[in-house]
């Protein structure tokens, strides 16, 4: 009807169209509402894919799309479907990198006495900070040649509590990320630290920090990664996130990049076990929650004083 009604009466070429003039004239009316919701519309899909791809390049292109979902809730205050985030990821052309499995093998002999029991038990949760934790090694590759990262983990929100990095993968090694641990910490004695049989966990110089401190051992069955599944997701994670998405040229340089790695993810980085919360925040929650707790059990005590 726009291109013919200059040429011929709007009732006219209503009445071939067998339209009422009222239905065309309010269709008139609304066009200006239309482009204005239809431009609303773009901008809130403009501004979503600008969290979007904000959130994958923070992430280094390893964040899903439920933890998008949750972060954009959460930070944002918008709803949004995991479905519809995926099709402005596919619209957008942001790929997410898949992960690759790590698993040592430099484990104690089998008739091993030094072998600890299975003390944890796949029994990942737990009520509050410094009662497990769990701790392993893993290797990153440099054009120097390998270095080799021992980490201790605190089960109760995923917190790398200690950590140490060297070219020899040595008892030493585990020792200093305990004893880093250990001094950050300080946690009482009766804490359960789990690893795998690996020989630096049953060598004498790690023995005798945990004998020391008051800490019991204990070990994974053998050949069985699910039994330290937490710390072997944390090197999954690392791995997938920096350390494949690069090259080191020098121990050095691997150093300063999983030493900035482990700071984001300790304090930045969103966990699943967590409520998508970072460690450090998913503690604080914890430490905040024992203060109203104290409080409110002191005011108790004054009022039956």
């Amino acid at each position: 009807m726009d291109e013919h009604k200059a040429h011929y009466g709007v009732c006219r070429l209503c009445r071939l169209m067998d339209l009422k003039r009222s239905s065309y004239t309010s269709y008139l009316q609304s066009q200006p509402e239309r482009a204005k919701k239809q431009a609303q519309q773009q901008n809130r899909l403009n501004e979503l894919d600008q969290h979007i791809t904000k959130m994958v390049e923070d992430y280094k292109n390893t964040i899903g799309a439920r933890r998008i979902k949750t972060a954009l809730k959460r930070k944002h205050k918008l709803i949004v479907s995991r479905r519809h985030i995926i099709e402005r990821m596919n619209a957008l052309e942001l790929k997410v990198v898949t992960r690759q499995r790590y698993r040592n093998r430099n484990v104690a002999a089998i008739d091993d006495d030094r072998i600890a029991a299975n003390v944890l038990k796949r029994e990942f949760n737990v009520k509050g900070p410094n009662q497990k934790w769990v701790a392993d090694i893993s290797y990153i590759r440099t054009l120097e040649g390998w270095q080799y990262l021992a980490v201790f983990i605190d089960l109760y929100s995923r917190r790398v509590v200690g950590w140490a990095m060297d070219k020899h993968m040595s008892a030493q090694l585990v020792k200093t990320a305990l004893m880093r641990a250990l001094w950050s910490r300080k946690p009482k004695r009766g804490l359960i630290i789990h690893t795998d049989q690996g020989s630096q966990f049953v060598s004498k110089a790690y023995r005798n920090v945990l004998k020391h401190w008051g800490i019991k051992p204990s070990m994974s069955r053998r050949g069985n990664c699910w039994d330290n599944a937490v710390v072997e997701s944390f090197f999954a994670s690392l791995k997938k996130e920096r350390v494949y998405r690069t090259t080191y040229s020098t121990g050095k340089e691997a150093l300063y990049d999983v030493t900035e790695y482990i700071g984001w993810y300790n304090h930045k980085r969103m966990h699943s076990t967590n409520d998508d919360y970072s460690p450090v925040e998913y503690e604080n929650q914890w430490i905040k929650a024992m203060k109203d707790l104290d409080k409110k059990w002191a005011s108790l005590c004054t009022k039956k004083g």
